[in-house]
Protein backbone atom coordinates (compact mmCIF):
# COMPACT_ATOMS: atom_id res chain seq x y z
CA UNK A 1 0.00 0.00 0.00
CA UNK A 2 1.46 3.40 -0.70
CA UNK A 3 1.04 6.81 1.18
CA UNK A 4 -1.29 7.71 -0.79
CA UNK A 5 -3.63 5.43 -0.84
CA UNK A 6 -2.81 5.01 3.11
CA UNK A 7 -3.90 8.10 4.00
CA UNK A 8 -6.73 7.95 1.75
CA UNK A 9 -8.21 5.13 3.56
CA UNK A 10 -7.59 6.48 7.14
CA UNK A 11 -9.47 9.48 6.02
CA UNK A 12 -12.02 7.21 4.42
CA UNK A 13 -12.56 5.25 7.93
CA UNK A 14 -12.16 8.62 9.82
CA UNK A 15 -15.13 9.88 8.15
CA UNK A 16 -16.94 6.32 8.32
CA UNK A 17 -16.16 6.29 11.98
CA UNK A 18 -17.33 9.50 13.13
CA UNK A 19 -20.25 9.95 11.65
CA UNK A 20 -23.75 9.86 13.02
CA UNK A 21 -25.65 6.25 12.93
CA UNK A 22 -28.25 3.90 14.48
CA UNK A 23 -24.79 2.19 17.00
CA UNK A 24 -23.39 5.79 18.08
CA UNK A 25 -27.35 6.54 18.65
CA UNK A 26 -27.99 3.31 20.76
CA UNK A 27 -24.40 3.95 22.41
CA UNK A 28 -25.07 7.43 23.67
CA UNK A 29 -27.85 6.21 25.13
CA UNK A 30 -26.35 3.16 26.83
CA UNK A 31 -23.73 5.73 28.28
CA UNK A 32 -25.87 7.65 29.57
CA UNK A 33 -27.78 4.88 31.18
CA UNK A 34 -24.30 2.94 32.58
CA UNK A 35 -21.36 5.00 32.26
CA UNK A 36 -18.01 4.44 30.23
CA UNK A 37 -16.68 1.43 32.23
CA UNK A 38 -19.88 -0.66 31.50
CA UNK A 39 -20.22 0.11 28.20
CA UNK A 40 -16.52 -0.32 27.52
CA UNK A 41 -16.62 -3.92 28.98
CA UNK A 42 -19.00 -4.41 26.14
CA UNK A 43 -17.42 -2.66 23.52
CA UNK A 44 -13.82 -3.93 23.27
CA UNK A 45 -15.03 -7.36 23.05
CA UNK A 46 -17.13 -6.57 20.05
CA UNK A 47 -14.57 -4.53 18.34
CA UNK A 48 -11.75 -7.26 18.47
CA UNK A 49 -14.53 -9.90 17.56
CA UNK A 50 -17.74 -8.86 16.18
CA UNK A 51 -16.22 -6.15 14.14
CA UNK A 52 -12.96 -8.33 13.02
CA UNK A 53 -15.08 -10.72 11.23
CA UNK A 54 -16.70 -7.94 9.86
CA UNK A 55 -13.74 -6.20 8.23
CA UNK A 56 -12.91 -10.17 6.72
CA UNK A 57 -16.86 -9.87 4.94
CA UNK A 58 -15.77 -6.01 3.88
CA UNK A 59 -12.55 -7.07 2.49
CA UNK A 60 -14.60 -10.26 0.93
CA UNK A 61 -16.96 -8.34 -0.54
CA UNK A 62 -14.35 -5.70 -1.76
CA UNK A 63 -12.14 -8.59 -3.41
CA UNK A 64 -14.93 -9.88 -5.48
CA UNK A 65 -16.67 -6.43 -5.74
CA UNK A 66 -17.57 -6.38 -9.51
CA UNK A 67 -19.30 -9.86 -8.86
CA UNK A 68 -21.71 -9.51 -6.37
CA UNK A 69 -25.29 -7.96 -7.29
CA UNK A 70 -25.98 -5.49 -5.08
CA UNK A 71 -29.89 -6.29 -4.99
CA UNK A 72 -28.38 -9.29 -3.01
CA UNK A 73 -27.97 -6.40 -0.37
CA UNK A 74 -31.66 -5.30 -0.45
CA UNK A 75 -33.18 -7.59 2.60
CA UNK A 76 -30.72 -5.92 4.64
CA UNK A 77 -32.30 -2.90 4.73
CA UNK A 78 -35.50 -4.22 5.94
CA UNK A 79 -33.27 -6.64 8.97
CA UNK A 80 -31.29 -3.98 9.76
CA UNK A 81 -34.51 -1.36 9.80
CA UNK A 82 -36.33 -3.45 11.34
CA UNK A 83 -34.03 -4.18 14.28
CA UNK A 84 -32.86 -0.44 14.68
CA UNK A 85 -36.72 0.60 14.98
CA UNK A 86 -37.27 -2.87 17.22
CA UNK A 87 -34.38 -0.87 19.33
CA UNK A 88 -35.88 2.63 19.03
CA UNK A 89 -38.85 1.50 20.68
CA UNK A 90 -37.77 -0.55 23.15
CA UNK A 91 -35.62 2.56 23.78
CA UNK A 92 -38.85 4.85 23.71
CA UNK A 93 -40.73 2.63 26.41
CA UNK A 94 -37.74 2.40 28.87
CA UNK A 95 -37.42 6.35 28.96
CA UNK A 96 -40.83 6.63 29.58
CA UNK A 97 -40.49 3.96 32.51
CA UNK A 98 -37.69 5.53 33.44
CA UNK A 99 -35.97 2.20 33.23
CA UNK A 100 -32.10 1.02 31.42
CA UNK A 101 -32.39 -0.56 28.11
CA UNK A 102 -29.68 -3.07 27.45
CA UNK A 103 -27.10 -2.48 24.64
CA UNK A 104 -24.98 -5.10 25.43
CA UNK A 105 -22.27 -7.13 23.41
CA UNK A 106 -25.48 -9.03 21.66
CA UNK A 107 -27.52 -5.94 20.97
CA UNK A 108 -23.94 -4.27 19.15
CA UNK A 109 -23.47 -7.23 17.33
CA UNK A 110 -26.93 -7.37 15.65
CA UNK A 111 -27.26 -3.39 15.08
CA UNK A 112 -23.05 -3.83 13.65
CA UNK A 113 -23.60 -6.57 11.43
CA UNK A 114 -27.36 -5.96 10.07
CA UNK A 115 -26.55 -2.48 9.16
CA UNK A 116 -27.05 -2.35 5.13
CA UNK A 117 -25.06 1.09 5.35
CA UNK A 118 -21.93 -0.94 6.17
CA UNK A 119 -21.57 -3.12 3.63
CA UNK A 120 -23.11 -0.54 1.20
CA UNK A 121 -20.38 2.27 1.87
CA UNK A 122 -17.24 0.72 2.71
CA UNK A 123 -17.08 -1.52 -0.28
CA UNK A 124 -17.10 1.57 -2.31
CA UNK A 125 -15.20 3.86 0.19
CA UNK A 126 -12.19 1.47 0.23
CA UNK A 127 -12.39 1.05 -3.80
CA UNK A 128 -12.39 4.38 -4.20
CA UNK A 129 -9.63 5.11 -2.02
CA UNK A 130 -7.65 2.21 -3.81
CA UNK A 131 -7.36 0.51 0.26
CA UNK A 132 -6.72 -2.96 -0.84
CA UNK A 133 -3.52 -4.07 -3.27
CA UNK A 134 -2.98 -7.25 -2.36
CA UNK A 135 -5.29 -10.19 -3.04
CA UNK A 136 -5.18 -12.41 -0.43
CA UNK A 137 -8.83 -11.78 1.67
CA UNK A 138 -7.18 -12.65 4.62
CA UNK A 139 -4.61 -10.01 4.19
CA UNK A 140 -7.14 -7.14 3.04
CA UNK A 141 -9.07 -8.05 6.32
CA UNK A 142 -6.26 -7.51 8.44
CA UNK A 143 -4.98 -4.02 6.65
CA UNK A 144 -8.67 -3.13 7.18
CA UNK A 145 -8.99 -3.69 10.98
CA UNK A 146 -5.61 -2.24 12.00
CA UNK A 147 -6.99 1.05 10.51
CA UNK A 148 -10.47 1.05 10.88
CA UNK A 149 -10.46 -0.31 14.98
CA UNK A 150 -8.36 2.22 16.31
CA UNK A 151 -10.30 4.82 14.00
CA UNK A 152 -13.41 3.74 15.33
CA UNK A 153 -12.15 3.37 19.00
CA UNK A 154 -11.69 7.03 18.59
CA UNK A 155 -15.28 7.64 16.94
CA UNK A 156 -16.47 6.15 20.45
CA UNK A 157 -14.35 8.19 22.73
CA UNK A 158 -16.05 11.05 20.55
CA UNK A 159 -19.52 10.15 21.41
CA UNK A 160 -18.98 9.19 24.95
CA UNK A 161 -18.07 12.90 25.29
CA UNK A 162 -21.42 13.92 23.26
CA UNK A 163 -23.15 11.95 25.44
CA UNK A 164 -21.91 13.78 28.60
CA UNK A 165 -22.71 16.57 27.18
CA UNK A 166 -25.62 15.41 25.82
CA UNK A 167 -27.06 15.05 29.33
CA UNK A 168 -25.98 18.01 30.62
CA UNK A 169 -27.76 19.96 28.58
CA UNK A 170 -30.58 17.71 28.18
CA UNK A 171 -30.42 16.23 31.03
CA UNK A 172 -32.67 13.09 30.89
CA UNK A 173 -34.17 13.51 27.39
CA UNK A 174 -30.95 12.18 25.73
CA UNK A 175 -33.20 8.87 25.95
CA UNK A 176 -35.93 10.53 23.96
CA UNK A 177 -33.70 12.42 21.69
CA UNK A 178 -31.87 9.42 20.32
CA UNK A 179 -34.60 6.65 20.42
CA UNK A 180 -36.04 9.32 18.10
CA UNK A 181 -33.32 9.27 15.77
CA UNK A 182 -32.80 5.41 15.85
CA UNK A 183 -36.82 5.45 15.00
CA UNK A 184 -35.97 7.91 12.19
CA UNK A 185 -33.15 6.21 11.03
CA UNK A 186 -35.16 2.49 10.65
CA UNK A 187 -37.73 4.31 8.91
CA UNK A 188 -35.40 5.55 6.41
CA UNK A 189 -33.81 2.09 5.75
CA UNK A 190 -36.96 0.77 5.07
CA UNK A 191 -38.26 3.35 2.39
CA UNK A 192 -34.89 2.99 0.68
CA UNK A 193 -35.24 -0.79 0.98
CA UNK A 194 -38.75 -0.30 -0.83
CA UNK A 195 -37.26 2.39 -2.95
CA UNK A 196 -34.92 -0.32 -3.87
CA UNK A 197 -37.26 -3.14 -4.63
CA UNK A 198 -39.50 -0.58 -7.02
CA UNK A 199 -36.35 0.14 -9.11
CA UNK A 200 -35.59 -3.46 -8.87
CA UNK A 201 -38.96 -4.45 -10.25
CA UNK A 202 -40.28 -1.59 -12.48
CA UNK A 203 -37.14 -2.05 -14.78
Amino acid sequence: MNTTALFASIAYWISFGFSPGPFWAAWMTHHAQEGSLAVYKQYIPYLLGVFCVQCFLLALMVQFFGQINANLLVPLYFIGGGYIIYFGIRSFKAAIASKKVDFGFKQMAILGLTNPKVYLTVPIGSLSANYFEVNAIWNSAFFAFIIAAPVVLSGSLFYVLLAKLSTKMLMDKVKYFTSGLLLVYGLYLWFEGLTKLYQIFSG
